[in-house]
């Protein structure tokens, strides 16, 4: 009996991670590409805009595979644009440099990383899908801090690869700043809160598009 159970939670933590993986997927291509394009460098193009090839290219392939849906993109996309702003805010008041060349750039910002932003929202969107998630009693303090933590050792992963660069790494890396985890944490509150309304905004209107073509 107890092998039985035993063998029912490894397959239980196995569909778990397996459903993860699957949220995850644009994030973990984005964080593959940032070590790749470290080692592999295409004669003429920068880094930076080698990166902006690469993710709008996965990002194409999720769409004609139909891993992700249209429908998906709008939550998507608002979290590009904000990340994009957000991107050009700290920049401009000193919090982090993108120190590498690129030809497209707005504001000393590589059009790649708000991309990074999009992944946290491709992240959110795909769970709610995988793990048929409902937003009860939120904000889930502890579940909001596991995603934290997890985009906390992306982060260092992205900056030890010099995608970015904070400004106490300029001599030399370390770890990013652990009070980034509670800035984190905020943002994906306000993220999921983001998502779950647009996903019932637009719900609704495809609903209603729908009733009146039958």
């Amino acid at each position: 009996m107890e092998k039985v159970e035993e063998k029912y939670h490894l397959k239980d933590f196995w569909d778990f991670g397996l459903k993860q993986f699957r949220s995850a997927i644009f994030g973990i291509t984005i964080i593959l590409s940032l070590i790749v394009t470290t080692f592999i460098k295409i004669p003429h193009l920068a880094r930076y805009d080698t990166l902006l090839i690469c993710v709008i290219v996965i990002q194409m392939i999720l769409l004609v595979s139909k891993y992700e849906r249209a429908y998906d993109l709008i939550p998507i996309m608002v979290f590009h644009v904000l990340g994009m702003i957000l991107e050009i805010f700290k920049v401009k008041h000193g919090s982090w440099s993108y120190p590498d060349a690129g030809l497209f750039k707005i504001m000393d910002v590589p059009l790649y990383s708000a991309f990074m932003y999009s992944a946290i929202g491709s992240y959110i969107v795909r769970a709610i899908k995988e793990f048929d998630l409902e937003a009860i009693n939120w904000p889930h303090w502890l579940m909001s801090i596991g995603i934290s933590v997890l985009i906390y050792f992306a982060e260092n992963i992205g900056s030890y690869f010099s995608a970015w660069t904070y400004s106490y790494q300029l001599k030399a890396w370390q770890f990013v700043d652990l009070g980034k985890i509670s800035s984190w944490t905020l943002l994906i509150i306000v993220s999921i809160i983001i998502v779950i309304e647009l996903q019932r905004y637009f719900s609704k209107k495809i609903k209603v598009k729908n009733i009146i073509k039958n």
